[in-house]
C-alpha cells in the first residue's frame, strides 16, 4: 500500500531511470533518515523491453533491382561506387569497412544462431545508411534504398543475374582491398563468380531454393525459422541463403570474402525480405516472445542469452550511439525501410512426408574454412560397387537419371571465429523422394553417392571434406497400408521391420536385450501382439494399417506403455 506521508514513511518514492535496454542486474543503496540504509536489488529483463519507438520521417523503399527503372539502377550503382572510394590508400573505403565485418578482417559471425537474420538486418542497414550518405554527396536527396535480388523469380526482363552489376562491377575494383593481404580474393577477384545466366539458373533449380523458401515460411516458430541450428528435418531461412551463396561461385562461396562483391548485399536483402514475411505472418510481438523464451532457455543451459546482447558492431541506424538490439530488428519501419512487396504466402498443401539425404551434425570447425556444394546421387543398394561421378561435371548432372539434387555447406572461419567454436553442429538436407520414385526404389533399397564441389569449383571426394557421410531419413513407415509379417522379405520389408522394432522398443514392447535386426521373427510378433492387446486391437501379430496408424498416433510423452519385467 502507499504509505507516503505516514509516520513510518522513511523513504517516500524512488524513481529509477534506465538509459539502455541491455540486460542488467544491479543494486542501489539508499541512506535512511533514521538509521542504516535500504538495499534495492533489481533486474531488467529485456524480454519485456520495447524497441526504439517512433516512426522515422524518411522511410526508404527497397525494390527488386531488375524491376527498377534504368535511371534508378544507375543511381544505386553510382552511390555504391561512391562508397568504394578510398580515403587514404587501399581498403580504406566505407564499403571495405562494412564488407570486412562479415568474415575478413573482422570477427563478427552469427551463422547458425537465432540472431542470424537480425544481425544481417543490422548489416544491411549499415550499408543502406552509407548509400544514403553517398547519394547526398552526389547531389541527390538521399531517398535511396538498398535493392534486393529476388532469386525466387529466376528471370526478370531476360535477366537472371542483375545486368547492372555485371556491367558496373566486371571485376574486383582496383584497391577495394589490399591484394597482398586479401588471399584468394586478391588473387582471383571476381573471375570465378558464376554470373552466367544459363548456369546460374540451373544451379538454382538443382538447389530447389524456391521449395526451401516455401518450407521455411511454413515453420511457425521463430527459432526454427531463423537458423540452421534447429532444422533437424526441416528448412530454415538460412538454408536457401546457403544454397544461393554456393550457387553463385567465388567469392560468394567464401564466408571470408563474400561481402566484397555487391551481389552479397542484394542477395541478403532478399533473405531479409523472406524473414520479414515470416515476422509479418507470425507478428513481431509473437516473434519477440518466442525469441526471448528460447534464448532464456539456452541461457539456463549455460549459453549466452543472445536476445539480450547487442548486435555488435552495429548501432541503431537512426539513433546514433544506441546499440542495435535483437528486439529492434523485428520492426523494419523503425529501422528506416520497408519492402515494396513481400514473398507470397505459401499455399497449404497436403503432401507426403519427405525423404531426405541427411548430412547430420556438420561441424564447421571440421571444414577448414571451406564451403561445399554436395551433389547427391541415388543408386540401387549393392548395385554400384565401382560407381564414379558421371562425365560432364555439375553443368550436366541435373540431366542424369540418378541425380537427386544438391545441398550447401557454407563454411566457417575455423578457430579464428568465436561463434564457430561455440556453434552447434547442424544438418544439411537434400530431398530425394522424387528421385526414388523415378527409379522405382524404396528408400530401404537405395544407397547414396556424393560428389563435393568446393568454393572454387573443384570436385572433391566426400571423405576429404570433413562433411559427414549422409543417411536416408524419412517417415517411420514408407508404406502405411501393407502388412508386415514373418513372410515379409526383401530390402524394403527389412527396412520397414527395422523401423517397426524401433518404435516398439520406444514404447516398451520390444525388449532392450534383443537386437534390432529387421527380421520379423517370434520376438517382433510377440511385441506386436502386446501392443495390440494394450491398444484394444485383434491380437494377430500382424503389423497392418490399423496397428501402424496407432503406432504413429502423436503422444503427450515418450514414456513406455509397458515396462519390461525384470527378475528379482
Amino acid at each position: 500500500s502507499d504509505r507516503r506521508g505516514s509516520s513510518d514513511d522513511m523513504v517516500g518514492s524512488v524513481s529509477l531511470k534506465f538509459d539502455s535496454t541491455h540486460g542488467k542486474n544491479a543494486e542501489i543503496r539508499l541512506s535512511l533518515p533514521a538509521a542504516g540504509f535500504l538495499r534495492i536489488t533489481y533486474s531488467l529483463d529485456v524480454a519485456d523491453a520495447e524497441p526504439a519507438a517512433g516512426r522515422p520521417k524518411n522511410v526508404v523503399v527497397r525494390k527488386e533491382i531488375r524491376k527498377m527503372p534504368r535511371d534508378e539502377q544507375q543511381r544505386f550503382a553510382a552511390a555504391l561506387l561512391k562508397t568504394m572510394e578510398n580515403k587514404h590508400g587501399p581498403q580504406t573505403s566505407e564499403y571495405a569497412r562494412i564488407a570486412g565485418y562479415h568474415g575478413w578482417p573482422s570477427d563478427y559471425c552469427h551463422h547458425g544462431q537465432e540472431t542470424f537474420p537480425g544481425w544481417h538486418r543490422g548489416y544491411l542497414c549499415d550499408l543502406e545508411q552509407a548509400l544514403i550518405k553517398a547519394d547526398k554527396e552526389l547531389g541527390n536527396d538521399g531517398n535511396i534504398g538498398l535493392p534486393y535480388w529476388d532469386w525466387l523469380e529466376a528471370e526478370v526482363k531476360g535477366e537472371v543475374f542483375p545486368e547492372i552489376l555485371r556491367e558496373k562491377f566486371p571485376d574486383l575494383p582496383k584497391d577495394l582491398v589490399d591484394e597482398k593481404k586479401a588471399g584468394s580474393l586478391g588473387r582471383r577477384g571476381y573471375k570465378r563468380l558464376r554470373d552466367s545466366d544459363r548456369r546460374l539458373k540451373k544451379e538454382m533449380q538443382k538447389s530447389r531454393v524456391r521449395f526451401q523458401v516455401e518450407q521455411c515460411l511454413s515453420v511457425a516458430e521463430h527459432w526454427m525459422h531463423a537458423s540452421t541450428r534447429f532444422n533437424r528435418q526441416s528448412y530454415s531461412v538460412e538454408s536457401p541463403h546457403n544454397s544461393m551463396h554456393l550457387a553463385l561461385g567465388f567469392p560468394m562461396t567464401s564466408v571470408r570474402y563474400a561481402a566484397f562483391h555487391p551481389i552479397f548485399f542484394l542477395h541478403h536483402c532478399n533473405v531479409d525480405r523472406i524473414y520479414e514475411k515470416h515476422v509479418q505472418m507470425e507478428t513481431p510481438e509473437e516473434c519477440a516472445h518466442e525469441f526471448a523464451s528460447r534464448q532464456r532457455q539456452l541461457s539456463e543451459e549455460g549459453e549466452p542469452n543472445r536476445f539480450k546482447e547487442p548486435l555488435d558492431p552495429f548501432d541503431h541506424p537512426l539513433i546514433p550511439g544506441r546499440a542495435l538490439m535483437p528486439v529492434d530488428t523485428l520492426y523494419t519501419e523503425r529501422l528506416g525501410y520497408v519492402y515494396d512487396e513481400l514473398p507470397p504466402t505459401p499455399a497449404m498443401q497436403m503432401r507426403e512426408e519427405p525423404v531426405f539425404a541427411a548430412f547430420r551434425k556438420v561441424n564447421v570447425l571440421d571444414l577448414e574454412y571451406k564451403s561445399y556444394m554436395l551433389h547427391v546421387f541415388i543408386v540401387p543398394k549393392g548395385g554400384a560397387p565401382g560407381w564414379a561421378a558421371p562425365a560432364g561435371g555439375p553443368d550436366v548432372w541435373e540431366d542424369n537419371n540418378n541425380y537427386a539434387g544438391c545441398g550447401a555447406v557454407f563454411g566457417g572461419k575455423g578457430d579464428d571465429c568465436c561463434n564457430c567454436k561455440m556453434r552447434e553442429p547442424y544438418n544439411v538436407l537434400v530431398e530425394v523422394q522424387e528421385t526414388l520414385q523415378r527409379l522405382q526404389l524404396s528408400r530401404h533399397e537405395a544407397e547414396l553417392r556424393v560428389i563435393c564441389e568446393d568454393e572454387e569449383g573443384e570436385l572433391i571426394a566426400l571423405e576429404e571434406t570433413g562433411v559427414p557421410k549422409p543417411v536416408i531419413v524419412g517417415p517411420l513407415f514408407e508404406d502405411k497400408q501393407s502388412n508386415l509379417t514373418g513372410s515379409s522379405k526383401g530390402d524394403a520389408a527389412h527396412g520397414e521391420v527395422y523401423q517397426l522394432q524401433v518404435v516398439l522398443r520406444r514404447y516398451g514392447y520390444y525388449p532392450t536385450t534383443s537386437q534390432l535386426d529387421g527380421v520379423y521373427g517370434p520376438i517382433t510378433e510377440e511385441a506386436v501382439k502386446s501392443f495390440q492387446e494394450f491398444s484394444g486391437l485383434k491380437q494377430d501379430g500382424i503389423a497392418g494399417p490399423k496397428t501402424k496408424e496407432l503406432l504413429l498416433t502423436p503422444r503427450n510423452d515418450t514414456h513406455p506403455d509397458k515396462l519390461e519385467k525384470t527378475s528379482k
